[in-house]
């Protein structure tokens, strides 16, 4: 009938429309493109084009954003390939040399199989393009040399077999020029992307959409962690996550909040270092406060996740948590949302009982929690 035909016409057009991207993200797919560029006056400009529209920011765009954050090399559609890891095994300064170097020189440095089996490998290659380069010539001297006769060179021979070696480690030392400054590259194009976040964090922290961002810098920052060439990048997330942010999220995803809570919890356990326990109390106090204000149920989360780092701390020698773990989510919390906290401190009391904690320190360390968590009692 016409009706139903009209009804089928508008849900293909209401379908189709749903398809196309959304005018923010096709800006926001323009803008990381303009990154791209070294440029420092267009980068300013990217920043103050896409601050006006942070609000409207869809979780399409906001993926175009993490997708670069979380690429690895090679990763973003083609943008940046690498070739770093090939030219570090190609290092002719590299530990590969020294071995040889030695071997050489009748030391007495041993190798596995794997090392042997590398050097090996290089040993091939470098045969095989020193045979490319002198072509008959080089053909010949390994039949001599498989036959053992030893033919000396005469010396322009030996004038074209040092320029043709010449040429090769030429060429393989611009092959790790050129992955170094690929790497430079996705270092530089991730930091200005890094501004697209910051902005929306700063103008949107209300948005439901930060906690997935959270949980892409969270994840950018431990994997740029052990990365001496990442440093940067690194740093800045880790600036990003540890920022004290007044608002919080309405409408949130509370599953992956409380799931990142969790993740918050468990990393700050076995730290690396005093700073990342710091970001991470900073990112469990803003998910603590954010689950708190979207239901007042949350709290049991907040109670059993808390109560066990406490306990953590309390029982284990290699745990990495520390008071001002939990005082963080202390001032961040609103006095009517203080009761998780409080249990938490009538529980630490148990551990300040004579061979309750795994020693002395952790045991004096359940008062000095006690003491935080009640200093809160002045804000009731």
């Amino acid at each position: 009938t016409p009706k139903k035909r009209k009804t089928r016409a508008a849900a293909a057009a209401a379908e189709a429309e749903d398809s196309d991207p959304k005018p923010v993200e096709v800006l926001t797919d323009m803008l990381i493109g303009f990154l791209t560029k070294d440029s420092n006056v267009l980068r300013r400009l990217c920043e103050q084009v896409f601050a006006p529209f942070a609000g409207l920011l869809t979780a399409g765009a906001l993926e175009s954003i993490t997708g670069v954050l979380l690429a690895k090399e090679g990763d973003s559609d083609g943008v940046v390939a690498t070739e770093l890891d090939a030219a570090d095994g190609m290092d002719i300064d590299s530990g590969d040399d020294d071995a040889a170097a030695a071997a050489a020189e009748g030391s007495d440095v041993e190798m596995d199989d794997g090392d042997a089996a590398q050097v090996e490998a290089v040993d091939e290659e470098l045969r095989r393009k020193i045979q490319e380069a002198l072509g008959a010539d080089g053909a010949a001297m390994d039949e001599a040399s498989a036959s053992g006769e030893e033919d000396e060179f005469d010396d322009e021979q030996m004038t074209v077999f040092d320029d043709k070696l010449a040429e090769i480690f030429r060429h393989k030392k611009e092959q790790k020029t050129a992955a170094r400054d690929l790497k430079i590259t996705m270092v530089n194009f991730k930091l200005r992307v890094l501004d697209l976040a910051d902005v929306f964090l700063t103008k949107q922290a209300e948005s439901p959409l930060v906690i997935p961002l959270l949980e892409a810098l969270l994840e950018l920052a431990r994997a740029t962690r052990r990365d001496a060439r990442c440093r940067q990048i690194h740093d800045r997330a880790m600036a990003m996550l540890t920022a004290r942010r007044p608002r919080v999220p309405r409408g949130l995803d509370r599953e992956l909040a409380t799931r990142l809570l969790g993740v918050a919890h468990e990393r700050a356990r076995r730290a690396a270092d005093k700073a990342e326990v710091r970001m991470l109390s900073s990112v469990a106090a803003f998910l603590s406060r954010a689950l708190m204000d979207d239901a007042a149920s949350a709290a049991s989360v907040v109670h059993e996740l808390n109560a066990a780092s406490m306990r953590d701390f309390m029982t284990h020698k290699a745990s990495q948590i520390h008071v001002d773990f939990f005082r963080a989510t202390a001032e961040k919390l609103l006095e009517a949302q203080l009761e998780p906290l409080w249990r938490v401190a009538v529980e630490a009391a148990e551990y300040g009982r004579p061979l309750k904690a795994v020693n002395v320190y952790r045991q004096v360390q359940a008062f000095a929690l006690i003491d935080t968590i009640t200093a809160s009692a002045s804000r009731l």
